[in-house]
């Protein structure tokens, strides 16, 4: 498959807010690297900000987690209702 190919093709796949920006990532297998990695970073920051949080009590870690736990939240919530859309 060309370039062009998969450029139209992701263009034109129903792919809205965040997974138009993530369906790059999996369609070309040489940014899965990439992906792997931000995947990992992401993962390893969390574990980081649980542990701060409970370990430590820390107030700053414990309120960013809340804040995280609000936004996921409201995504999901945005994600479900644009559904029904």
């Amino acid at each position: 498959m060309s370039e062009g190919e998969r450029r139209n093709r992701s263009m034109n796949s129903e792919a809205t807010g965040l997974g138009r920006h993530f369906a790059v990532f999996i369609e070309d297998r040489s940014l899965w690297p990439i992906l792997i990695i931000f995947i990992a970073h992401a993962c390893l920051g969390g574990a980081l900000l649980l542990l701060a949080a409970l370990r430590d009590r820390s107030l700053l870690a414990q309120a960013a987690l809340a804040i995280l736990v609000t936004l996921s939240a409201l995504m999901a919530g945005v994600s479900a209702y644009l559904d029904v859309l």
